[in-house]
């Protein structure tokens, strides 16, 4: 209810603060209602409840990076910026699950406040241009490609996949203009199937491709 007077009081019980919620715990009821005064106030007695993970290890900042609410991820950095490092069971970062999202405003906090460089990859060896290629995030593309190294561009995944080979399987048209008008990109470069971005795209373009 946003009682900010209660939270204080129990808060300051003398129980463990780590515990196991299976669905909720107060921090993320915070998070769902964008109270800021009250995610405060909890971060304040209880840090350590920022660190938490659900049953999918996803913790309040991916939550709050999911759903696009940058003013709580701004809080929450504020608080700590090693929360922004923490994987879920998919081997998802934060900012790649604003990244999935097309949450632009998250993924810049996020880069302003942890990820200086941008190298942040995800279980599939993918950075965030990958995970916006192939979600078809055109808007997220435009931003990131003058916000990230040029490496990025043409890094490869653990299948040797560029964000422009995923852009390509998934057809994203919109996608495939930009990434080709950047002077850094590599069209040559092949996957450990040996297929450039373009054979991709007439591979998953085929009317006899079965997927």
């Amino acid at each position: 209810m946003g009682n900010v007077e209660i939270i204080d009081l129990l808060l300051k019980i003398p129980f463990p603060l780590i515990l196991t919620f299976q669905r909720e715990t107060p921090l993320l009821a915070a998070i769902s209602d964008r109270n800021l005064d009250v995610l405060q106030e909890i971060v304040n007695i209880g840090e350590e409840l920022l660190y938490q993970g659900d049953e999918t290890k996803n913790t309040p900042l991916h939550y709050a990076a999911y759903r696009g609410y940058v003013e709580v991820v701004d809080r929450m950095l504020e608080k700590s910026t090693l929360i922004a490092f923490q994987r879920n069971s998919d081997g998802n970062l934060p900012i790649q699950l604003a990244s999935i999202m097309g949450s632009i405003n998250v993924v810049k906090k996020l880069l302003d406040k942890a990820f200086d460089s941008g190298a942040c990859l995800n279980g599939k060896g993918q950075n965030i241009l990958h995970i916006a290629a192939m979600n078809g995030r055109n808007k997220m593309i435009e931003c990131l490609l003058r916000r990230l190294h040029w490496k990025a561009v043409n890094e490869k995944d653990v299948k040797g996949n560029t964000p422009l080979h995923l852009a390509s399987k998934k057809l994203q048209l919109l996608i495939l203009r930009n990434l080709l008008l950047d002077q850094h990109i590599d069209v040559n470069l092949v996957n450990n199937q040996g297929s450039t971005s373009r054979d991709c795209q007439s591979m998953y373009s085929s009317p006899i491709y079965q997927g």
